[in-house]
């Protein structure tokens, strides 16, 4: 019970920010946002999305390490599922962060619209565009989590394969519209990235792909 008014408390808040944002838009009213003096905002907003893309990265990782059986040596099965909820979980907070702090950004004035539909932002809108479509695909993988036994194996691994197209579309977020691309850490980082998770799929397509042994009669 108590959950569910939490639950509706906050989207009646985010509601009622995005009219607000919307009535500033088509100048029905004027809604200034309070920013701080400095560049405290950006940093945060930039350390964020760094650990977002650390944590999805790790996401995706334990998602084929679970599928292709990799680390059953090192890592319990049941221990891989926790540690992949709370991963996605993670990022998707981090991510959230991130999008909050760019509000308090003087440099970019971002209001709520820009930070939650895709392709509106003025700043880079191809690349925010982007990134904010890989979050909102983001939270439906999320959620999939927890609606498994209703929606059943088959959408639930579907809805799941939407993870490769966050990291994609996450990657593609970072080296467009990031202010830290040209920096050699961030280049090594996104190349250790892209390379772990493209390895592990080659290995997750050879194992669905190989022949199964057949069954002595």
């Amino acid at each position: 019970m108590r959950r569910s008014i939490a639950r509706g408390v906050a989207a009646g808040v985010v509601v009622l920010l995005l009219v607000g944002a919307l009535g500033a838009r088509l100048d029905l009213w004027t809604l200034e946002v309070p920013r701080p003096e400095g560049t405290w905002a950006w940093t945060l907003s930039r350390a964020a999305s760094v650990s977002a893309y650390l944590a999805l990265t790790l996401d995706v990782l334990f998602g084929l390490f679970l599928s292709t059986a990799a680390a059953d040596r090192w890592i319990a099965r049941a221990r891989s599922v926790e540690i992949h909820r709370f991963l996605s979980l993670a990022a998707l907070g981090l991510t959230a962060a991130h999008a909050i702090a760019m509000l308090g950004d003087r440099y970019v004035p971002f209001d709520l619209l820009d930070v939650t539909v895709p392709f509106l932002a003025g700043y880079r809108r191809v690349g925010v565009g982007m990134g904010i479509v890989a979050m909102w695909l983001a939270v439906l993988v999320h959620a999939s989590f927890a609606l498994r036994a209703r929606i059943g194996p088959r959408v639930w691994r579907a809805v799941h394969y939407l993870a490769f197209v966050v990291f994609a579309l996450a990657t593609l977020h970072g080296v467009t519209a990031g202010t830290d691309t040209r920096a050699t850490w961030m280049q090594l980082l996104y190349g250790a990235a892209g390379a772990s998770v493209a390895g592990l799929t080659l290995v997750r397509v050879a194992l669905a792909l190989a022949p199964r042994p057949r069954l002595a009669r």
